[in-house]
């Protein structure tokens, strides 16, 4: 190493004094402002400490009340559902006159067997009149307990809460829930008791859920604890307090020592008092002392204040190391070469330097190996040995053979044109232990400069980067860039071997059910699961793709028949057949539509057999779903038909060719009217009235559905319109709103202009949605459903009965009449399990204050019943067909609609 313009004095010379107090001022300044940065440090990390301290005491704080108060709705909900239960006793009591059998009830499944419920009415004696539990002449009178008392001195409706107390009859701990009776003249006429286990209010909390060191205890105002459940063992279902500190009677939080629990461990506790009732929920959590979160963060701090000291450390000497270079670089050269070896041995790469080993005469020399004439330990491990070991060997040495053929020229070249470049896989004729490498060799003077870099590890990131681009991240399945790539290769090398190739297009059905039901997590668990059967259901030179959605492509490679094709088919089939366990949910089916196309006889191409297969599965689709179908040319007749029905309902609705007619729902008892339900029909000009079911569906699947329901909104409100001119009473009327047209988000806008442009009231419309529009919680249906609802505009429930509504999902949506399945209806008369079930659900519904319409009424008989079990409102054939415009002017003057000779037409 040359350097220019530098003196170097003569070896063991003295420099000038002023040269080395220079150094000795160098020397010193590094160590004293390293110092001084690393005590900002320290001051820096500690600050930070005590900052994260205070900002983890107030999380902590503000997540002890966020856990009370979660508690505390969790009790209210729990009391309001046993409220319910004892208003519903009430109800059964006064509807029996007194013959209610709890017991025969209770076995038949009416009444829930969760957390030991029991339910007893006791008349104005004390004396036990029917219960869930057993009971006889010597069953005990109440006539002393304290609820009994509560009830008959005060006047009170509300539910009073008594115990934890003995049961009477198994001697357990139980919390008694009961509410006063009354009769018509308001004067005390006994108790309805539903006594429950204390773990009843706490049982919706999985102790796992809890972190470490929490606890829940739900206490009344007095402090007398009722029920606790701690991730402590020792203080499960016993206090966690040594002494119980006074609570606002306002929510709180506050943090509290070590001495104030059991297990002297502190904690920050936060309170809340239970809305409506003389109850205090209480939670606590890990003290910020002992936060793994507060320690985590210190530690985090010390560890980057211990590194930037390091560093600075590191920085300090490797100053004073630069100026002590510097100083003495000009005495010294072996220092540089020192410094240069302790850089080349410490490198990432590998360095070699290469001098080329001649053969033949002067003038006639060629290069037949080149000896290794320096090296890094870096560079010298790569072939497996050291330095010292590697300094004067060929590099032949490590190559086993064909080194002259394969290495030797590559070196040859760089020696002729200066410099070479390359990524390459070391062959097995070489001792280079990298699985691949980079290299790069410069000719320098009459010799090799060659770098050596390992890059094993890159390139199996390339490798897992090419994996993850052809791969569904869901299934692991290979996706739709994998069949784009491949496939064409597959076809190319059917083509010359005269082979078939079958393309199956699989459909799922109904999977878009789970996604709304039980949410994308779970569809993502189905989907994976399907993957994995229909990659049983293949021989293993076949191909599972996943295309994205609910769509599968499978790829039979070397299909000889149509049979062969469809003894896979039938095998994909039955594999999916068998029910599916998502996580936390009970079992579910999933059906598959698949459509199939042949290669050659079908298409040439991957887009042509896609195509024509995705023909075949919408056939599948359209003649019931669940089946399989290959391609055949009057599919595509059939798509073109679907396209022209979907261009003349498009048409129809520019030539303003839809209609509507006004079915009523009257009262069941009275008869009178109470709304109507618009139904839209189509006055098609060629084929005359079009039946809904011959368009509707179509409408669905293609969209035009949101503008038929503008359409119907439209019309509905001009019609009233027209009818309020006339002076006419109007009474409601309700419009069907499908989940898709509320997924576009823009049904409440349409109501909303429609209602202000023809000046009506917002009372004089409903909408019916259907129970799967209902839980899609979370989504733009649910957001539709909430805006509605801000308008003012009631919300029914149709075809109740037929899907998975809930309790909480009425309540929620605050739904004004459920208008319960036809299906119910149909099966009344004769059978008294169908009657019980639509008893059930009137009980249900009149509980949450919901009237509840019976469809498809259409005898005498029906009605009967359906008076008989206080049904609120009736619609039907009976009471009366859709009817067109012209005619509800009839109907809207008439005082009542029962008929007068039963049934219409």
């Amino acid at each position: 190493m040359m350097h220019e313009n530098v003196e170097f004095p003569a070896r063991g010379s003295v420099g000038k004094p002023r040269f080395f107090d220079y150094v000795l001022w160098t020397f010193a300044l590094w160590p004293m402002v390293c110092l001084v940065i690393v005590g900002l440090v320290w001051v820096l990390a500690f600050s930070k400490i005590s900052s994260e301290k205070a900002a983890i005491g107030e999380q902590s704080l503000a997540l002890a009340s966020s856990l009370s108060r979660s508690y505390a709705d969790q009790a209210e909900r729990s009391v309001i559902q046993i409220d319910q239960m004892l208003r519903i006793l009430q109800y059964y009591w006064r509807y029996t006159n007194g013959r209610l059998q709890l017991r025969d009830q209770k076995l038949q499944g009416v009444f829930p067997d969760i957390a030991g419920m029991k339910m007893t009415v006791i008349d104005r004696n004390g004396r036990p009149v029917t219960s869930t539990l057993p009971l006889s002449v010597d069953s005990p009178w109440i006539t002393d307990r304290p609820h009994f008392l509560h009830h008959k001195q005060s006047a009170s409706s509300d539910v009073l809460i008594t115990g934890p107390v003995a049961g009477l009859t198994s001697g357990r701990p139980a919390l008694l829930f009961s509410k006063r009776m009354e009769t018509s003249e308001g004067n005390f006429d006994g108790v309805v008791v539903v006594a429950v286990e204390p773990s009843y209010l706490n049982a919706f909390t999985d102790p796992s859920a809890l972190g470490t060191m929490e606890f829940l205890e739900l206490r009344r105002l007095d402090g007398t604890l009722i029920v606790a459940k701690s991730t402590v063992a020792a203080l499960n279902e016993v206090s966690s307090f040594r002494a119980l500190p006074a609570f606002d009677p306002s929510p709180g939080a506050i943090s509290l020592g070590a001495t104030a629990f059991a297990d002297r461990q502190p904690r920050v506790i936060g309170w809340t008092p239970v809305n409506g009732q003389p109850l205090l929920a209480i939670a606590g959590i890990g003290g910020v002392e002992g936060s793994a979160l507060l320690n985590a963060r210190a530690r985090e701090y010390r560890a980057a204040a211990v590194a930037a000291s390091l560093a600075l450390l590191v920085m300090a000497l490797a100053g004073l190391l630069l100026q002590s270079r510097r100083a003495y670089q000009s005495f010294y050269r072996a220092e540089i070469d020192n410094a240069y070896r302790m850089a080349t041995d410490n490198a990432n790469e590998g360095f070699y330097m290469l001098r080329p080993v001649y053969k033949g005469s002067k003038g006639n020399q060629e290069i037949v190996d080149f000896l290794i004439e320096d090296c890094n330990e870096n560079g010298a491990s790569y072939y497996g040995t050291t330095r010292q070991e590697a300094m004067g060997k060929l590099m032949s040495k490590y190559f086993k053979d064909g080194y002259a053929e394969n290495i030797l020229p590559t070196y040859c070249k760089a020696m002729e044109i200066g410099f070479v470049e390359a990524e390459f896989r070391p062959t097995r004729h070489s001792t280079l232990r990298p699985q691949w490498v980079h290299r790069r060799i410069f000719r320098s003077g009459n010799s090799l400069a060659v770098t050596v870099r390992d890059i094993s590890e890159k390139k199996a990131n390339e490798s897992d980067l090419l994996r993850l681009a052809n791969v569904d991240p869901v299934t692991s399945l290979p996706n739709r860039h994998w069949l784009l790539q491949n496939m064409p290769m597959l076809l190319e090398k059917a083509k010359s071997s005269n082979l078939q190739i079958a393309l199956l297009f699989v459909d799922l059905d109904d999977f878009k059910m789970v996604n709304d039901t039980l949410g994308h997590a779970a569809g993502d668990m189905l989907l994976n699961l399907v993957g994995a059967r229909l990659k049983t259901a293949i021989r293993p030179e076949d191909t599972a793709v996943r295309l994205g959605g609910d769509e599968f492509t499978l790829v039979l490679d070397q299909v000889g028949s149509e049979d062969d094709v469809v003894l896979c088919a039938d095998r994909i089939v039955t594999a999916l057949s068998h029910p599916f366990a998502l996580a936390g949910t009970s079992t579910h089916l999933v059906h598959a539509s698949i459509g199939i196309s042949l290669f050659p006889r079908d298409g040439e191409d991957l887009d042509t057999l896609l195509k024509h297969a995705d023909i075949a599965m919408y056939a599948v689709k359209a003649g019931g779903k669940r089946n399989v179908q290959f391609f055949r040319p009057e599919l595509a007749e059939t798509l073109l038909e679907k396209v022209a029905g979907l261009k003349a309902i498009e048409r129809a609705i520019a030539n303003d060719e839809f209609i509507l007619h006004f079915q009523p729902r009257v009262d069941a008892h009275t008869g009178a009217l109470r709304s109507m339900e618009a139904l839209i029909r189509w006055n098609d000009p060629q084929r005359g009235m079009v039946a809904p079911g011959d368009f509707i569906p179509l409408a669905e699947a293609s969209g035009l559905v949101s503008a038929l329901g503008e359409l119907v909104i439209r019309k509905t409100c001009e019609h009233l319109a027209q009818w309020k001119a006339q002076g006419l009473a109007l009474v409601p009327v309700s419009i069907n709103v499908s989940p898709r047209q509320l997924g576009h988000g823009k049904v409440h806008e349409q109501l909303a202009n429609y209602l202000q442009e023809y000046g009506l009231e917002r009372s004089l419309l409903e909408i019916e949605i259907t129970e799967s529009a209902m839980l899609a919680e979370g989504t733009e249906v649910a957001q539709e459903l909430a805006a509605i609802e801000s308008l003012g505009i009631s919300m029914v429930v149709d075809d109740f009965g037929t899907g998975y509504s809930s309790l909480s999902q009425l309540k929620r949506l605050k739904v004004n009449s459920l208008k319960v399945d036809q299906s119910f209806t149909a099966t009344l008369e004769g059978n008294p399990e169908d009657e019980a079930v639509f008893r059930a659900i009137l009980s249900m519904a009149h509980t949450l204050n919901i009237a509840v319409v019976a469809e498809g009424v259409e005898t005498l008989g029906q009605l009967r019943i359906l008076q008989n079990l206080c049904c609120d409102e009736v619609q039907g054939f009976y009471i009366s067909r859709p009817v067109p415009p012209a005619e509800v002017p009839g109907l809207l003057t008439r005082v009542m609609l029962f008929p007068q000779h039963g049934p219409e037409g």
